[in-house]
């Protein structure tokens, strides 16, 4: 080994040990977090074009291939001339913003079936019968998407949950279908119970003898501030449900660091995407990124770390399911393209566990 590839290795590793220490504080802005963080998976993950693809596709799954494909080319070449954030996400405002109906392709599913796989993967598992007529927690509920489809499906009543945040945690839903929404600083669910019974709003002969059957977390336990938040809400829940009451989390099993960064850039991607349509001017946008940037945090879990938190209060861990993956309408130019639809880019797991009497 020569000193030059002594001296890139010896700079590779200050980088990782920056973006660690970064990822700890739960600080993903600063100049050039995108192009170092692609860096990092080029040298320790072999990342490429092909990889890079795969996650644009994840991404903008109703764009034609043959564009993301040359998105993809652009994105490395901006990581190899270490282009600063400000202007990736400026590229990227002004490709999306120069798409139009010829860009995009039909989906297999409308969005009302695409909500309706995701409420059957959840509750497939769940005794309805048992359920029918409890309270349902959904904890980071966001638009709601998922939470009365899946109250309704099982007969429940719904009650959206979100942390107060500046934070405006959108997913492809045009419409806030919030019907009974609670917000709370996500230390204390006893806090939601009390305004449970005070709203009373399902109007309840007796509203202080409520029973929680139910509480799921889409994708929200990572974003609680730290692996603390995370097993005290975990506690919290469990001491909230009634026995043979059912705690239901959706979250991204990763495994080491590289697969951190990926997850990382995932969200800031579908912030852009989810964004898009909220700013008239890239001044505007951006302004509304950094907002997203400065309160983001995440602190993600393995699958043996999320069940030792579950099982240390006393949860009985029934299953796993892998997220359920559409196929596409354009599977010939997918395949083209080597891009294999069916590999969950996001690395997500629907967890089942049940407070079940000893």
């Amino acid at each position: 080994m020569d000193i030059n590839e002594v001296k890139r290795k010896i700079e590779l590793q200050r980088l990782v040990d920056k973006m660690k220490l970064n990822m700890m504080k739960h600080r993903i802005r600063y100049d050039n977090y995108i192009s170092e963080s692609i860096n990092i998976l080029i040298e320790y993950d072999n990342y490429n074009n092909y990889n890079m693809l795969d996650l644009l596709y994840y991404i903008f799954t109703d764009i034609k291939i043959e564009l993301l494909d040359q998105l993809a080319i652009d994105i490395m070449y901006l990581v190899d001339i270490d282009a600063p954030d400000k202007f990736f996400i400026e590229y990227l405002y002004n490709w999306y913003n120069n798409l139009n109906d010829t860009s995009k392709i039909k989906l297999s599913l409308s969005y009302t079936d695409y909500i309706n796989t995701k409420v059957n993967e959840t509750i497939g598992d769940l005794n309805v019968d048992f359920l029918r007529g409890k309270y349902f927690l959904d904890i980071g509920s966001g638009d709601c998407a998922l939470t009365f489809p899946i109250a309704e499906k099982l007969g429940m009543k719904g009650v959206a949950v979100d942390i107060e945040t500046e934070i405006e945690w959108k997913g492809d839903s045009k419409d806030d279908r919030c019907k009974v929404r609670i917000l709370y600083d996500g230390t204390n669910l006893n806090d939601i119970l009390n305004e449970i019974k005070q709203l009373n709003p399902y109007n309840e002969k007796n509203p202080n003898n409520i029973e929680i059957g139910l509480i799921t977390y889409n994708h929200s336990l990572h974003h609680f501030g730290s692996y603390g938040n995370i097993k005290h809400s975990i506690e919290q829940a469990s001491n909230t449900i009634t026995d043979n009451g059912y705690i239901i989390f959706r979250e991204h099993a990763v495994d080491d660091f590289e697969d951190d960064i990926k997850i990382n850039l995932q969200h800031i991607l579908f912030q852009i995407k989810y964004i898009m349509n909220d700013a008239e001017t890239f001044d505007e946008f951006w302004n509304l990124y950094i907002k997203f940037i400065d309160e983001y945090t995440a602190d993600y879990m393995s699958e043996e770390l999320l069940k030792k938190y579950c099982r240390d209060e006393g949860l009985t861990f029934l299953k796993d399911n892998p997220r359920i993956i559409p196929e596409p309408t354009n599977l010939e130019e997918l395949i083209n393209k080597h891009v294999d639809y069916s590999v969950d880019e996001s690395l997500t797991l629907l967890y089942i566990f049940q407070k079940k009497l000893i």
